[in-house]
């Protein structure tokens, strides 16, 4: 029986193992794709644009004038007359003008949200900016590189962590309360808590099996709780816990089906943003280059109306931009869900199943007995 439950361990957690390690991936090349440069990468292209549509204006001004010529009593009209032409004309210019300065200021407003992770601090309440971890990993890369180095780790190890508990019951025949949420490897709970000191003492005692596998708590922690001077978290050590036994009974409560259900889910909502996110850049760029259409449109008095093409570009703009940093809050706020999720329920779910003698264990002892 236990071979079984062994190899079934094994199996399943090569599975999470293949789906939770491309999740720090996947979310990076979100991050780089939401980083890209509209203005640099359509600039040449929106300016002759801009030119060529200059002259249209010149003619098509020309040709409104022409038509106030043949039938003067539409010279004189409030709504559609030359007053109301030379209001728009001196708007379409001025638009003309900052348009493409909106575009280039709004761009770079994107990269400051980015770079300081605004969203996810909003929305987690976590300032990675300044984060030991952000500042001083490992990696040594540029501050930016590793800002997403620790939030990729950090949507890693808080979605996994809900599946991956220290079984309570082994702790608490030793006298360390490992009750749910404090039995959640990485989390704030299991650090206050006599938790901690259960783990700390098979990890750090030479004569125990785990030792001997060379696992550390500074593997599961983030480096600021840890006062550590590098992010040491690394996510294939979850696999030298499914050997912790103590006593003959697994240290470790999995929840395996779950939790590759969940990965692929979060990997699926990554692939489908970074895909969203690729073609909001061309979409934002193919509405610069729409632009000067849009202001020119706005020259006529008959289109000078809340339905416009100017109107209906600008609301098209505006959600367009927008739309990046509601998919950024989605992101944060999944795994701000699953944290809590992981402190209550989960966390109560993980007392009683998984491959340790819980449901799951039952069911298959029935069924090869």
């Amino acid at each position: 029986m236990d071979s079984v439950f062994d190899f079934l361990r094994s199996a399943a957690f090569f599975l999470d193992n293949g789906i939770y390690s491309i999740i720090p991936y996947i979310y990076k090349l979100f991050i780089y794709l939401s980083r890209v440069d509209i203005y640099e990468a359509f600039g040449d292209l929106v300016s002759r644009v801009y030119a060529l549509l200059g002259i249209f204006m010149l003619f098509k001004v020309s040709f409104s004038l022409i038509q106030y010529l043949i039938d003067p009593n539409a010279f004189s009209d409030k709504q559609k007359g030359f007053g109301k032409l030379i209001t728009n004309l001196l708007v379409a210019l001025v638009l003309l003008v900052t348009v493409p300065t909106i575009f280039s200021k709004a761009q770079e407003i994107q990269g400051v949200i980015i770079d300081n992770n605004v969203i996810g601090a909003l929305v987690t309440g976590t300032d990675y900016s300044t984060n030991t971890g952000a500042n001083n990993n490992s990696n040594s890369g540029t501050p930016i590189e590793n800002s997403m180095d620790e939030i990729s780790k950090d949507m890693q190890f808080t979605i996994y962590g809900a599946f991956f508990s220290i079984n309570p019951s082994v702790a608490a025949a030793e006298g360390f309360d490992c009750t749910p949420p404090n039995n959640i490897l990485g989390s704030n709970a299991m650090l206050n808590s006599t938790c901690f000191d259960f783990a700390q003492k098979y990890f750090e005692d030479s004569s125990t099996n785990m030792y001997s596998t060379g696992t550390k708590l500074s593997h599961f922690f983030k480096s600021d709780i840890m006062q550590d001077n590098s992010d040491g978290r690394d996510f294939s050590k979850f696999g030298n816990l499914l050997w912790w036994e103590v006593d003959g009974e697994y240290a470790i409560n999995y929840m395996p089906i779950i939790s590759a259900a969940i990965g692929i889910y979060v990997v699926f909502i990554l692939i489908s943003f970074s895909i969203d996110v690729a073609i909001r850049v061309f979409k934002l760029g193919f509405l610069q280059m729409l632009a000067p259409i849009a202001i020119v449109s706005y020259v006529d008095p008959k289109e000078s109306t809340s339905n416009s093409k100017l109107a209906k570009w600008a609301k098209e703009s505006v959600i367009t931009y927008l739309s990046l940093f509601l998919r950024l809050a989605v992101i944060f706020l999944i795994i701000s869900v699953i944290s809590i999720i992981s402190d209550g329920v989960l966390g109560t779910m993980n007392d009683s199943s998984g491959f340790e003698g819980g449901i799951i264990n039952e069911g298959l002892e029935k069924t090869l007995s």
